[in-house]
């Protein structure tokens, strides 16, 4: 195993802020600015903003809310505009929190490395969808040449929902909520990956693995319409929802039954630069032991590897969830290159792989080591800059998602960068 290189660098951005892995993109480059821009919600329900420099090291962070619920679930996701404009989308989750649209707010840079913050708004619009649930988990996508902004939310009746706003219209003129996916009374989770031109890509599963075995589904929307990795139609948007199986497996939790176990849950979807191919990861089970697997369509078929060592199980405390894995996720920008989280002699490690052959072979090298602390949820800023590797992660102790449970969630965001 290499080290990192001499001129790598990490910084704190928070010693107190969380996300889950299911909003995203949960952080950007924005070449223009040479800024890093994430957010977390902390364990006291303040929602934050924050824009690193990465020339200066400086850290700006704005308060988006406050006073909000403290659950890792309501941490922001960001749309980049082309004008400079950053929008987050945030939501709450437990059922009995008051709050239920879609909230969002703007921030515009202005000349100082300051950001004005705009008014928060909020979209409510669910009159085609009946539920009392919440709008958790935002993924907003912008495709430039539909001139259109998606986004997908879960929705009032715990499915997955989607709302269309149209560049040009009043800013809070979004659709109303249309189901997209339907499972009841499970709940399928969703991972996104979108070309910003013309595509968005969708690897799914049936529901939580806490309360149904999941098989692992992939699909992507072009055109209008919703296609299998090979090019054969699903069905239209306008003909939505589908449910799981419309669309083929990626993980057969039956045929995959032993040594892969016989359930599963998403973690990262992104696509070969040239082909266009999906490339994704996900975390397989079997009973308590979690592994992880990278998987790619090579044009007519998907290719799963399995990466064959103690990912150290659930990270959750005291049987609250046993389907919490650290984590491993793609670089967007090069989706050849994996960072994942795995205890290694009582430490927590984030490790990089880099694969040149699909995933047959890997190198690796040790990007962060905590001896007291885990280390959970990497991300990669999407539009990265192509000579400089990043990666996010949180560390600290995380025993729930809900900050009132069993001492909740005390971790910090660290930023990582080759140079």
């Amino acid at each position: 195993m290499g080290c990192a290189s001499k001129r790598a660098h990490t910084v704190t951005l928070t010693t107190n802020g969380a996300w889950t892995w299911f909003n995203d993109p949960r952080a950007i480059y924005d070449a223009r600015t040479n800024r890093v821009y994430t957010g977390w919600i902390s364990n006291t329900g303040t929602i934050q903003f924050a824009a690193h420099e990465l020339k200066s090291g400086k850290t700006t962070v704005l308060d988006l809310k406050t006073g909000f619920e403290a659950d890792d679930h309501n941490n922001p996701a960001f749309l980049l505009h082309d004008d400079g404009t950053i929008t987050a989308f945030y939501t709450a989750h437990r059922t009995e929190y008051p709050e239920r649209a879609v909230l969002w707010r703007t921030m515009t840079p202005k000349d100082d490395g300051t950001y004005s913050l705009g008014p928060e708004q909020r979209i409510m619009r669910d009159d085609d969808v009946q539920g009392e649930k919440k709008n958790t988990y935002c993924n907003p996508f912008h495709l430039s040449k539909e001139h259109r902004t998606y986004l997908f939310s879960r929705g009032a009746n715990f499915n997955p929902v989607y709302r269309i706003h149209e560049d040009g219209a009043d800013p809070n003129a979004w659709s109303a909520a249309k189901n997209f996916i339907l499972n009841a009374p499970n709940r399928p989770y969703l991972k996104y990956d979108s070309n910003g031109v013309d595509r968005i890509s969708f690897l799914y599963t049936d529901g939580n693995p806490g309360s149904v075995k999941n098989n692992v589904y992939y699909m992507y929307l072009q055109n209008g319409a919703l296609y299998d990795a090979d090019g054969s139609i699903i069905r239209k948007l306008a003909d939505a929802p589908i449910v799981p199986g419309n669309a083929k497996k990626v993980f057969d939790r039956l045929a995959n039954n032993s040594p892969a176990g016989d359930s599963s849950w998403v973690w990262d979807l992104s696509h070969d630069p040239v082909t266009q191919d999906p490339i994704a990861t996900y975390v397989s089970f079997v009973g308590l032991k979690h592994i992880y697997h990278y998987t790619r369509f090579d044009g007519e078929k998907w290719i799963d590897h399995r990466f064959d060592f103690d990912t150290g199980g659930s990270i959750e405390g005291k049987g609250l969830g046993d389907n919490y894995s650290g984590g491993l996720v793609l670089d967007h920008t090069d989706p050849s290159i994996v960072y994942l989280s795995r205890p290694m002699d009582g430490e927590y490690a984030l490790e990089q792989w880099k694969t040149s052959d699909g995933g047959a072979t890997w190198t690796t090298k040790r990007i962060a080591i905590e001896k007291t602390d885990k280390i959970l949820r990497p991300y990669v800023p999407l539009n990265r800059p192509k000579d400089t590797e990043m990666v996010l992660w949180l560390s600290g102790e995380y025993h729930s998602w809900d900050s009132r449970v069993n001492g909740g969630y005390h971790t910090s965001v660290k930023l990582w960068t080759s140079k």
